[in-house]
Formats: structure tokens, C-alpha cells, sequence
């Protein structure tokens, strides 16, 4: 539940709504470390410049994009060309759109959250008939990589040759080029073993801007993540009992940037979700987002109970260029591999060479990556994250 900030002397510094700072790359440890700041809830209040955000602000106050409507004008047509300077498209459009989420609801037995918490399902949904190449993952699905990407293949993490450069613990990034986008990324989270019952641990894949920079805006740099949890968390719906009875998954966005944008877009800031569901060791959580129109859709399956959570959000055309694979840890780190399986990223357009991670952890593995003939999609078929000093629980094979 972070968001990765890159500096100009291209380290990365990442920002945590628990209120920890990693630096990766920037001369100094890439251990977290606690500004001061960090609350067993969430957060009171983020580091000097950071575009911090308290709990409180998730409360029923909230006007957020799961609550009241940005304005109660039309829809607003939107600029398809993802290329177009977001600034200036958010500035035109601001007026006349609803920054609505919608929750695509949920199956079996999930958690519905209470009052304090904005309501998901209250969004309004923007409705827009062009459905892009984000469609193709959810069709194919996170089981799709062996007759799917048959294309180009990279060296995988211990490969002789691989080129990969490791900084950090707990974390695998890929990046498109600057004319190019994300579409959709599936995979398997595979749940791990429970660790003690203290501080909080966030398991992720997610995917955001390549920023800051202007297509970030109008909403800045989020990310949208599916997050698995244990601890305590600012997520909308987290469970109202014991934060360490169980592993819980919900599907999330989290900004942390927006004090530097226009304040119409407040409603993006801080964190935001919907419902959540309780998940046991050894489950496969089948994990989809896709984008269709201007809608990222998230959706976590439990292929064992066969619960199935959603959560959807109008990002207003902004591109997300970054998909990624982080353990989060404060005062927590994983006991055993953090493993994800069959994972398909889906690209706007042909980049075969964007199935070369950029970045991986010291102690991190991904199979071969291999592309889609047409250049359209990626497949790793296995990720392990594992934090500094965790010993390794499974082989680094595919």
C-alpha cells in the first residue's frame, strides 16, 4: 500500500501509508525505516512533502471516489489517445465528470465494512463502450502462459547472462516504454504461512505511473493493488475483529501524492476499496485487473472456497506503466517465499522487450519471461519475493 517515488538521481524511494520510507538504489540501506509517523491503524500523518495522509480522512467524511460524486454533471466525453498531456485533459474534463468508482460486488462470505468506511458500490460506473486490448486478460485469464506467450524469451533471475540489476528485498518491476501502457496483469498469489501476530505485512502485485511526471496527472502517482494483509490496515471493509486472526485480501487504490495536485481531485487521495475476504494458508488467489474505457477493474478469486471479491475505479485515462510484485512490511516480514504463479501482463501495444524485468531483490527469482508472437503479452510462470534474512522455503526453479 505504497507508492514507489523515483528521485532524479534515479534511486527509487518508496512511500508507505504505514509511514515507512524505502530506499532502493539511493546510497543508503534499503531497510524500511519508521519516520515517526507510523500508527497501528494506518497512519497519523505522512513524512514532510510526501502528500501524507491520516486515517481519519477514510471515515465517513470521506468524499472520496467510492462515496460522493466529483459533480453532478454529464459523463463527459473522454480523450481515448493515451498520449494526450493528462494535465490538460483533467483540467477540461474536471467539471463535467463523475470521478465514481463502482464495486462489482463480491461471492460467498466476505467482509462488509461498516459506516466509518466509505461505501464501494456507491460510485457510478463511466460508461464507455470501447473496450481496449485490457479485455483480452480477463479472458484468457493468469493460466494462460504456456500456449499464450510463445514468443521472445529473457534469461530468468540465476540464469547465466541475465542482466537484471537486484536492489532491495521483496520486490520484481517491469516497465513499458513511455508510448505504452498496461492493460491487464494476472497471477496466482499463492497464500504463505502465517507470521507472528505483530506490526503488518501487504503482498501485492499492482500497477502504476511510471511517474511523477505530467501524465500523472490529474489524480498523481497511486497504485492499484489487490492487497493481501496481515495487521492492521487503513483498507476500506478490513475486518472488524482481530487484524491477526486471519489473512485478508481486498482489492485497493492508495494515493499518497494528491497535496500536489488540484484539490478537485481529492476524492483519489488516501486509501480506497472494496469488500474483503478472509483467505488460509495454501490457497491459490487468482488475481485479475484489467482496464476497459477508462475502468480498472480488479478481481480476486479463492480458487479453494470459492470466494470471489471486486472493486473497480475510473482513473480518467491515466496510464500505468509499471507492473510490480512487493512485499510491504512494518515491524513484519514473511517466514517463508512469497511465491506468485502464472502471471500475464497484457500491453496496449507489440513491446516485446517489456518482458524483461527492470528490477528485481537481492534474494528474489522469476522463471524465463517469455512474450506473446505478437508482442502484446508477457508470461513469467513463477516470482519469489523473500525479505532480507528470511531463508529461502522453496527451490528457485520454475
Amino acid at each position: 500500500m505504497s507508492v514507489w517515488i523515483r528521485t532524479p538521481s534515479a534511486c527509487i524511494r518508496w512511500v508507505g501509508l504505514a509511514g515507512i520510507v524505502l530506499s532502493l538504489g539511493c546510497g543508503s540501506s534499503t531497510e524500511p525505516t519508521d519516520n515517526g509517523n507510523h500508527d497501528a491503524g494506518g497512519n497519523d500523518g505522512m513524512g514532510e512533502g510526501d502528500g501524507g495522509h491520516d486515517e481519519a480522512d477514510i471515515g465517513s467524511g470521506d468524499t472520496g471516489p467510492g462515496g460522493t460524486k466529483a459533480s453532478d454533471g454529464g459523463a463527459g466525453e473522454a480523450a481515448t489517445d493515451a498520449n494526450d498531456d493528462a494535465a490538460t485533459r483533467g483540467a477540461s474534463d474536471a467539471a463535467t465528470r463523475d470521478a465514481g468508482i463502482v464495486n462489482d460486488g463480491s461471492s460467498g462470505a466476505t467482509h462488509d465494512g461498516s459506516s466509518e468506511t466509505p461505501d464501494a458500490g456507491e460510485g457510478d460506473a463511466h460508461d464507455d463502450a470501447a473496450v481496449d486490448a485490457g479485455s483480452q486478460a480477463d479472458a484468457e485469464g493468469a493460466d494462460a502462459g504456456d500456449t499464450l506467450c510463445d514468443g521472445q524469451a529473457f534469461p530468468a533471475s540465476n540464469a547465466t547472462g541475465s542482466r537484471v540489476p537486484a536492489m532491495g528485498f521483496g520486490w520484481v518491476e517491469l516497465t513499458t516504454a513511455a508510448q505504452n501502457q498496461l492493460v491487464g496483469l494476472d497471477t496466482t498469489l499463492v497464500v504463505p504461512t502465517k507470521p507472528p501476530a505483530s506490526g503488518t505485512l501487504f503482498l501485492w502485485p499492482g500497477v502504476q505511473p511510471d511517474g511523477p511526471g505530467s501524465m500523472d496527472l490529474p489524480i498523481n502517482n497511486g497504485v492499484l493493488q489487490p492487497v493481501l494483509t496481515w495487521g492492521p490496515t487503513c483498507a476500506p471493509n478490513a475486518p472488524s475483529g482481530s487484524p491477526y486472526a486471519s489473512w485478508w485480501i481486498s482489492a485497493q487504490y492508495v494515493n499518497t501524492n494528491l497535496a500536489m495536485t488540484s484539490p478537485e481531485f481529492a476524492m483519489y487521495g488516501g486509501c480506497h476499496g472494496g469488500p474483503g475476504m478472509d483467505a488460509a494458508v495454501g490457497d491459490s488467489l487468482k488475481i485479475s485487473m484489467t482496464l476497459s474505457g477508462e475502468n480498472w477493474t480488479q478481481t480476486v478469486t479463492d480458487a479453494q472456497s470459492g470466494q470471489s471479491v471486486s472493486y473497480a475505479i475510473d482513473m480518467m485515462n491515466q496510464v500505468q506503466d509499471i507492473g510490480e510484485f512487493v512485499i510491504e512490511g512494518d515491524s513484519q516480514e514473511p517466514v517463508s517465499d512469497v511465491i506468485f504463479t502464472s502471471t500475464t501482463l497484457t500491453f496496449a501495444s507489440s513491446q516485446p522487450a517489456a518482458c524483461q524485468p527492470q528490477f528485481r531483490g537481492t534474494n528474489d527469482y522469476f522463471s524465463a519471461p517469455q512474450a506473446s508472437t505478437d508482442g502484446l503479452h508477457c508470461c513469467i510462470q513463477k516470482i519469489i519475493l523473500r525479505a532480507q534474512g528470511v531463508a529461502a522455503t522453496s527451490p528457485d526453479t520454475p
